[in-house]
């Protein structure tokens, strides 16, 4: 199967902490390109931003009861 950005071969992945996710890759620019909520379920698509090259990623984020999303301004 062809991918969005032209990418074939097999999926490869980590699963991780949400913390540990952004201590991991917080140097690298992540776009949203669709956000999906759902029972304890929140999955954001989009791209990590790296020296110009665009990698997909998919963070799913499983958790129990209501999350709270607190906006920095």
């Amino acid at each position: 199967m062809l991918g969005v950005t032209g990418n074939v071969g097999t999926f490869t992945g980590e699963k991780m902490f949400l913390k540990d996710f952004i201590d991991k890759y917080k140097q690298f620019g992540f776009s949203v390109m669709d956000e999906t909520y759902g029972y304890n379920m929140t999955k954001y698509c989009g791209y990590l931003i790296s020296g110009g090259k665009f990698c997909e990623c998919i963070i799913e984020i499983y958790h129990e009861g209501d999350m709270v999303f607190v906006a920095e301004e």
